[in-house]
């Protein structure tokens, strides 16, 4: 520690000694001079000599504040308003249009107003770039900052995830079967036109499997059925046309598994000639 008057260091030969005025500590040599202290009592102290000159009374410091300080009161007490902007005119523009034509000037004056405008403007952030490139793209934007929905983890085993994906083939399966081909649409609507309950070719479709399923016996009852279909009224020429073909292509399909194919040609269509071939 050091003399306040003098900042000689305190030591075995330089006693310290406070001034019973302002308190600090002084040298022997810095505190010589002598004034009556009231709070003391009546006689006279050793003091130092800034308080011997101010009558025994510590003087008073006045500290003024930095100046980083006084400018963050001001600037507190008067916030200062948005930046002012001046914009200088371009000299190559003034002389350009020093030189041209009303029209021309006024295209110039366009020009340069929507250049200035275009400055005005803030830069688009990164999330505006990449949500337009989205758009122009056809594709939908999801911003980074969207919490991503939980999903539950799948603990079940590989057999049991076959399993499952076999199940909903069958599923899908069965109800593709019972949805209506378009032919059978077409050929019911036309039935309905016709006023005809069912069909010819249902028929010779469900003869046509009683064949290939009772192949081995007698194909009696089974001519009967298709007499019985061939004796249907048929009010259109153009049906029994239509007719002659399905039971073509249906006896095609069953020519190797079936042996009353034969027979079925004969009675069912007694004007085709020739062998049905595949």
């Amino acid at each position: 520690m050091s003399c306040h008057g003098c900042a000689t260091s305190f030591g075995f030969f330089i006693r310290e000694h406070g001034c019973p005025s302002c308190g600090f500590s002084y040298c022997n040599k810095c505190l010589q001079f002598k004034c009556e202290l009231s709070k003391l009592g009546p006689g006279q102290h050793k003091v130092c000599r800034e308080c011997s000159e101010h009558g025994g009374q510590p003087p008073k410091r006045i500290y003024e504040p930095p100046a980083a300080l006084i400018r963050r009161l001001e600037s507190l007490e008067n916030p200062a308003g948005p930046p002012i902007t001046v914009y200088t005119p371009n000299p190559r523009m003034v002389q350009l249009k020093s030189g041209l034509e009303e029209p021309d000037r006024q295209i110039a004056e366009r020009l340069e107003k929507l250049r200035a405008d275009r400055k005005k403007g803030p830069a688009p952030t990164e999330e505006e770039v990449v949500s337009r490139l989205a758009r122009l793209r056809g594709q939908s934007y999801i911003p980074a900052n969207t919490k991503p929905t939980y999903t539950a983890p799948d603990t079940r085993t590989d057999q049991e995830k076959a399993d499952s994906l076999l199940n909903q083939f069958a599923e899908e399966k069965q109800l593709l079967d019972k949805l209506p081909s378009p032919e059978q649409e077409v050929a019911e609507r036309l039935n309905k036109l016709r006023g005809q309950s069912t069909s010819p070719q249902d028929e010779v479709t469900a003869l046509m499997r009683q064949l290939s399923t009772q192949s081995g016996k007698d194909g009696k009852d089974v001519q009967d059925s298709l007499r019985a279909t061939q004796s249907q009224d048929v009010t259109m020429e153009s049906d029994g046309e239509n007719e002659e073909e399905m039971a073509r292509k249906i006896m095609a399909s069953f020519n190797e598994g079936c042996d009353n194919v034969e027979t079925v040609r004969k009675i069912y269509l007694p004007q085709a000639e020739g062998p049905i071939s595949n």
